[in-house]
């Protein structure tokens, strides 16, 4: 009974899985649906059917409702598809696509990935290929095929450095704003040149996984100026440039940084934590796990400066202290923590009541394998945050009974929240 342009603009609002089960409920609006490209124009088929049961006739059949209007092709961990789904969107062909993620497929080679890049990469914005066969061949391909490219998703892929290595020829996606390269092993830190030779405008960086990382990689990281987001792992080796004064560079070059990690550097130091919190005032997500030489000290830079924190990870410093969280909460870094690790550090039942005390919306806790921790402490922080907290974890805490475990199960339970509590004893 609605006009036409409105049941259009009801069912477009519709996700794919909804939109399947609308087309089955009468003739008339299968009629109606099945006939309207514009309402397939987004494959999504996360939100449509287990992964499973996804295969190449099914895609077809999705495309082939779309064709030219489509926009979106979104469909991870489905090893049953084959080239011929991508056969399929080049068949249409689907110049307008915009969004593809095909991530963990290794169904699919990279000969047939080339090809699908080459026919139909011109508007393509977003790629996603975690975890396929992707190799330095097809990454070439998107770099010189791909001019609107703004997202591209490489991680967990088998590539080597030499896919970014264009040589003397065009790199036409100077659009990228964001790579992931996390978990690409066979990655080292020269990596680094060559992003920003292609990317001078990248905002987020994953390179978390890549072999190598330097001092010197630190510093060549400061020619990214535009940078928000950066994410690496691993010992940072001293090529003849202490880490502290590699931090102070970087860290006056990339003002715009919202989240830092670097995890697994034991050769982090308190004055690394200071001249990046002093320089990135911006700062909303800091991880630093694995960074054993951090002390209280470090704690205080980040209560002065860090006062958008809303992400922390300081796991694995046995040199932070009850004094340490104490401060930082009362230098106000506190009022807008959501989320924060202390797993393996000296901290007692007092870090948990002030964090209790000073932090409103805090969702996430991990506190794995402190020792000094009790069931007290847990009890008084789920009575007072558990409405609001999404997760507890706090695995071989030896002095948390069952009891506690059993307490917050019930407190966190109520409202959809989660506690992970295993205790091993020692034998």
């Amino acid at each position: 009974m609605f006009p036409t342009e409105l049941a259009h603009g009801i069912f477009e609002s519709l996700p794919l899985a909804s939109l399947c089960k609308a087309s089955i409920v009468s003739k008339r609006w299968r009629h109606f649906i099945i006939n309207s490209q514009s309402l397939w124009k987004n494959l999504d088929f996360t939100l449509n059917r287990p992964s499973g049961t996804i295969t190449d006739q099914v895609v077809s059949t999705y495309v082939n409702r779309g064709k030219l209007r489509i926009q979106t092709f979104i469909c991870r961990n489905a090893e049953r598809l084959s080239e011929r789904t991508l056969k399929a969107l080049r068949a249409v062909p689907c110049h307008n696509l915009k969004t593809f993620e095909l991530a963990s497929n290794s169904s699919i080679n990279e000969t047939a990935i080339v090809i699908f890049i080459r026919t139909i990469g011109s508007q393509l914005k977003t790629i996603n290929l975690s975890n396929t066969q992707t190799s330095d061949r097809a990454v070439k391909t998107m770099l010189m095929h791909c001019p609107q490219l703004e997202t591209l998703n490489l991680s967990l892929c088998k590539i080597t450095t030499q896919a970014f290595d264009l040589g003397d020829k065009q790199c036409e996606a100077l659009k990228v704003r964001e790579l992931d390269l996390n978990g690409c092993r066979s990655i080292d830190k020269a990596v680094v040149s060559f992003i920003i030779i292609l990317f001078p405008n990248i905002t987020h960086l994953n390179i978390h996984g890549i072999s190598g990382i330097t001092t010197h990689t630190l510093v060549n990281l400061a020619h990214l100026p535009n940078l928000e987001c950066i994410s690496m792992f691993g010992n940072m080796y001293e090529d003849g440039l202490v880490i502290e004064d590699a931090f102070l560079t970087f860290a006056k070059s990339c003002p715009l940084l919202r989240q830092f990690a670097l995890e697994e550097c034991p050769d982090l130091t308190d004055n690394c934590v200071r001249h990046l919190v002093v320089s990135c005032v911006n700062l909303e997500e800091l991880t630093l796990n694995g960074s054993y030489n951090l002390t209280d000290e470090a704690t205080q830079y980040i209560g002065n400066y860090c006062n958008r924190l809303k992400i922390l990870r300081i796991g694995k410093s046995p040199g932070i202290t009850d004094s340490g969280i104490s401060l930082m909460l009362d230098l106000g870094c506190g009022s807008l923590l959501e989320i924060i690790e202390l797993k393996q550090n000296n901290i007692t039942d007092n870090s948990l009541r002030k964090l209790a005390d000073c932090c409103d919306k805090l969702k996430m806790i991990n506190v794995n394998f402190c020792p000094n921790i009790t069931g007290s402490g847990v009890a008084y922080l789920v009575k007072k945050c558990g409405k609001l907290m999404q997760h507890l974890s706090m695995v071989d805490c030896p002095n948390v009974a069952l009891d506690a475990a059993d307490l917050a199960r019930r407190v966190l339970g109520q409202h959809g929240g989660t506690v992970n509590y295993l205790f091993r004893a020692l034998r």
